[in-house]
This record gives C-alpha cells, structure tokens and sequence, in this order.
C-alpha cells in the first residue's frame, strides 16, 4: 500500500525516473492510487481480495526476478504467508521500518549506516545493501517551511507526539511515555493514528494512563 503522502513524496520519484530499457516494472498493490501508479509503471496489478495463494501465484506467473517489500507486511491485509513461500528468486525488505524481517526468505534490507551500523548487521537474517545517502531518497518534498517560536514559549509547557500507527504501542511504550510525563510537569502527549479516530478507542487509551497515574487533561488524543 503506498498511496499516502509519504509514498507519493519517497517512492513516486523513483517510478518516475528508472530506467524502463534496462528494468521492467510490476506494481502490485491493494490500496488506493491505481489511475496514478498505472502511468508510472510497466505493469500494475491490483491485488486487494486476493488470498496469499493467488498473489503466491500471480507473482510466479510474472516471473519477476526481484520483489520488493515496500512496508507490505506491515498493513492488514498483507501477503506475508505469501512472501514467506518466497514467490521471487530475490526479496527485498524496504522501506519505513528498517529491522529484520526474521525470515531467510527476505534475502536483502536496504538500509544505511545510520540505520543499521556495521557492527549491527550480524544481527539481521537479510544481507545489508546500504544506500549511500540514506535509507530513503526523496525528491518532492518541496522547500522547508518557515521557522516560528516553539510552542513551549507560547503555552509555557513542552508537548511531545507521537502520529504513528497504534500496532506500534505496547504497554512498554505507554509506560515510558508515562514516565516521562511524571518527571516533566505540565508536559502534554499529543498522539494521532487512525485507530484513535473512534471514542471507544480513546477512551481505552485514555484509561490506561489513568492507570498509570496520568490524567485526561495531559493527552491529546486525535484521529488521523
């Protein structure tokens, strides 16, 4: 899936610019943007319905040489059972989340020394294949916006975020978040993600701070 806005700033560009006498091209993707991604590649597949066998087999009857895992596993639905059978002679883990996938059948992470220092890579099933200038190039970011005062001068408090999706957050993570709101006083938790967009879901987030004694007026709690 990479119609959102971080897939049409990182991943649109390459599309647009790869070399179409010397690579071909396969999208296979179960989100939106399909009329976009169409133009930009040889081939589009659209996959969403479809069960881990049929991709299995779709991929297979492609013959593609080389399949990239761009932050697939990581959405439901996803084809992980189908990756795992290893469709391609070669996969690749990239993209969003540079940790190891666990699985022999993901032969390569694209990463960087950044993300994945050299004495690390011992640690990952995959062979590391580091890009020179990042994990991720982008060209479409557009120019930086203007810098203003931070907040804390404006509210007199700091508040600290987090947007990412709740599959992130285990009650390790909210413990360390509660930590932090218990050493710094007055401080704010800003989270925003897809699930919070439903009260029962915020109220759920909400009474476990309570918990661990941290109070509603303290969360900003948001849908996306």
């Amino acid at each position: 899936y990479i119609d959102s806005m971080i897939g049409r700033q990182t991943l649109y560009p390459f599309f647009r610019q790869y070399d179409r006498q010397r690579i071909e091209l396969y999208c296979y993707n179960f989100g939106n943007g399909g009329p976009v991604l169409r133009a930009l590649v040889d081939q589009y597949r659209d996959v969403h319905g479809i069960g881990d066998t049929a991709f299995f087999d779709r991929v297979r009857a492609d013959r593609i040489d080389i399949l990239l895992d761009i932050n697939g596993r990581l959405r439901t639905p996803n084809f992980f059972g189908a990756m795992l059978r290893q469709p391609a002679p070669v996969q690749v883990n990239w993209f969003n989340l540079t940790a190891t996938v666990g699985a022999k059948a993901y032969n390569y992470l694209i990463a960087d020394d950044y993300s994945v220092p050299p004495e690390d890579a011992s640690l990952y099933v995959e062979k590391i294949f580091n890009m020179p200038n990042g994990t991720i190039s982008a060209w479409d970011m557009g120019d930086p916006p203007a810098t203003t005062a931070p907040p804390v001068e404006r509210n007199g408090y700091p508040t600290f975020s987090c947007f990412g999706d709740f599959f992130k957050v285990n009650p390790e993570v909210m413990h360390a978040w509660a930590r932090l709101l218990h050493r710094v006083r007055h401080a704010k938790l800003y989270l925003k993600s897809a699930n919070l967009r439903m009260p029962a879901e915020r109220e759920r987030v909400a009474a476990a701070f309570r918990a661990l004694g941290i109070g509603g007026d303290r969360l900003i709690l948001e849908g996306p």
